[in-house]
């Protein structure tokens, strides 16, 4: 049987783990839009507290903190996504594979890394997420004047 092969199950291996990479990145961009718009809500309520400078100074601080941590959590999965791609990479080279079907994995694994996860900041991923910052932004800005 051809699906017993050992090349053929590796090959088999490498598109899983190729199409789960894909999927994780997918995913937390996702993810990323959906904060955004969180983000956006608490920024608007923080807003809303206008004329209660100590409340909305507390909102501002839980806002931005619980933001921050969310960020930095993505910014720690973006790079373990990096690591992932490259260790992939790594082994499509050192397998024993003919030179078509390494080139053929490489060039996945390439387009995995031009993605917009792989190829910029974290904070700029999601338009709703940079949006939603900037709002919180001059939303405590316009707040201490």
């Amino acid at each position: 049987m051809a699906s017993s092969d050992p090349a053929t199950i590796l090959l088999s291996s490498l598109r899983r783990e190729i199409e789960s990479a894909r999927r994780q990145m997918i995913g937390q961009r996702a993810g990323l839009e959906r904060e955004g718009l969180w983000l956006f809500l608490a920024a608007m309520g923080c807003a809303a507290l206008a004329g209660r400078p100590v409340l909305q100074g507390l909102a501002f601080a839980v806002t931005v903190t619980l933001f921050a941590l969310r960020c930095s959590d993505a910014w720690a999965q973006r790079s373990s996504l990096t690591r992932s791609c490259r260790a992939l990479r790594d082994r499509v080279r050192a397998e024993v594979l003919s030179d078509r079907v390494k080139r053929e994995l490489l060039e996945e694994i390439d387009s995995l890394r031009g993605a917009p996860t792989m190829r910029n900041a974290q904070w700029r991923l999601g338009a709703v997420m940079a949006l939603a910052w900037g709002f919180l932004g001059a939303a405590g800005i316009y707040s201490l004047r």
